[in-house]
Order: C-alpha cells, then sequence, then structure tokens
C-alpha cells in the first residue's frame, strides 16, 4: 500500500522499518510493564527485552533462510529484499523464548512467570508488525473473487517482494493483524486470572500455532514445504503440540497442589 514512508535526497525510509521497530519497542513497554513486580529492576527489563527483541530477529531471519534456502541459492531473493523483509515472525517467537528462558535463571526467576510477560508483549508487537507487511505488500494472499480482497499497486512491492499487482488479493496482513491484537488483549485479560505461571505462555503458543496453521492455507507468496504443508504449518503444529502438552501437565500439577 504505501511502501514508502519518506524520501531524503536517494534515501528511501520504509513504512515497514517504523512500523517494525515500533512493534519491537511496545513489545519491550509491556514486558517491563506486567513483570514490574519481579525481583528485578526496571531498568534491567529493558536490557532484557531489547535482548530478547535481538533474539528474536536472528531466529526470524534464520528461519527465513531456511525456507528460503532454495531461492537464496538461485538469487531469486536479492540482499535487499533479505533486509527489507527477510524474516518469518514464527522462527523470531521461538528463538527469543528460548533465549528468555536461558537469560532469567541467571536472575534467579522464574522463566515460565517472565515467559508470560515477554509473549504477551510479543502478541500486540506481531499486530504492529502486521500493519507494516500490509504496508510493503509483502506475506500476502492468494488471489481471490470474494469482496474482501485487497489490491496491490505500488511497484515496489512487487519489485521487492513479488507482490502481484491489479489483483485483489486475501487480505492476511490484516486477517493476521485482527488475530495478533485478539490474542494480546486475551493474554492481558488471562494475566489477572490464570491458575499457574507458563499458563499465558502455553495459551500463546497454542493459539498462534493453530491460527498460523489455518491462516498459512489463505498465503500466496513462496512458503517453502515439507509433505505438503508449509515450513511455517510444521512449526505453527510443533508450538501448539508442545503447548497443549504442556497445559495439561500443568493443569493436573494445579490441581494436585490445590488439592494438598
Amino acid at each position: 500500500m504505501f511502501p514508502v514512508l519518506f524520501t531524503l535526497g536517494d534515501f528511501a525510509f520504509p513504512t515497514y522499518g517504523l512500523l517494525y521497530l515500533t512493534s519491537f519497542l511496545v513489545s519491550i513497554a509491556v514486558l517491563a510493564r506486567l513483570t514490574r513486580t519481579e525481583a528485578m529492576p526496571f531498568g534491567k527489563m529493558y536490557e532484557l527485552g531489547f535482548g530478547i527483541a535481538i533474539a528474536g530477529e536472528a531466529g526470524a531471519r534464520l528461519l527465513f533462510i531456511i525456507v528460503e534456502w532454495d531461492r537464496f541459492i538461485s538469487g531469486a531473493i536479492g540482499m535487499k529484499q533479505f533486509l527489507v523483509a527477510g524474516r518469518v515472525v514464527l522462527g523470531g517467537v521461538v528463538v527469543g523464548s528460548l533465549y528468555c528462558i536461558w537469560v532469567v535463571r541467571h536472575y534467579n526467576l522464574k522463566p515460565s512467570r517472565m515467559l508470560d510477560g515477554v509473549l504477551t508483549g510479543a502478541a500486540l508487537g506481531m499486530s504492529i508488525g502486521r500493519l507494516g507487511c500490509l504496508a510493503a505488500g509483502c506475506c500476502y494472499g492468494k488471489p481471490t473473487d470474494l469482496r474482501w480482497g485487497i489490491t496491490f499497486t505500488h511497484p515496489l512491492a512487487e519489485k521487492l517482494n513479488g507482490t502481484p499487482l491489479g489483483i485483489p488479493l486475501h487480505p492476511t496482513q490484516i486477517v493476521q493483524f485482527t488475530a495478533a491484537l485478539l490474542l494480546f488483549v486475551y493474554l492481558l485479560q488471562l494475566h489477572r486470572r490464570k491458575r499457574f505461571d507458563g499458563e499465558v505462555s502455553a495459551m500463546f503458543f497454542l493459539i498462534a500455532g493453530l491460527f498460523r496453521f489455518g491462516n498459512e492455507f489463505l498465503r500466496g507468496d513462496p512458503r517453502g514445504e515439507a509433505a505438503g504443508i508449509t515450513t511455517s504449518q510444521w512449526v505453527g503444529l510443533g508450538m501448539s503440540a508442545v503447548a497443549a502438552i504442556w497445559m495439561i501437565y500443568r493443569s493436573r500439577r494445579h490441581r494436585i497442589e490445590s488439592c494438598g
């Protein structure tokens, strides 16, 4: 829609870049807010948040390379395209979460409690980030005859992302924005009534994984696949399966502890 926010001489500032940066900062602010009662200085919360953001960025980049390896080798994906939109969100979520668990142990905090705050912020960050995808034209949907289809016309979207121009496409970015925003609201409410630490994280992985599996059927950009489904669908299914097992285990343990 609007891939370039403004230009200064020969430099074009991408809208995606601003929204992506905003998503990081908002996620970190939510983390610091939700975990402010922990035995960690407030400033350290922001330091932890930036560390998670960097780890998440690395994970998102790495999974993109894995998914698009054949196109990297063939030269179909150039360095400029990779720098602008070379990310797979689920890779960032997984790596960022693992980094969080590893780091908080040094502060003698409960990783599951901290991760609840991290992933609640991540849900809001993912929502804002999808607006960046809409502006850039990446993560686009398949062609559709439905009235909700959106049509991209900016030549830069096609140049950087291969976005089809002049064709109504499923509004996958808007669907993902809405779903992530609703997930954030739900997780925020769950924080106030959760039964045990880690419940919020489990619900994030369960819901986000299942949604991503379904939404992938609407995506029209090259996804990379194995056994008939995309890499992101495999990651989503794995996230949901692990979350479901964790929920069953912790729910049973919570009932035993409550009765004891």
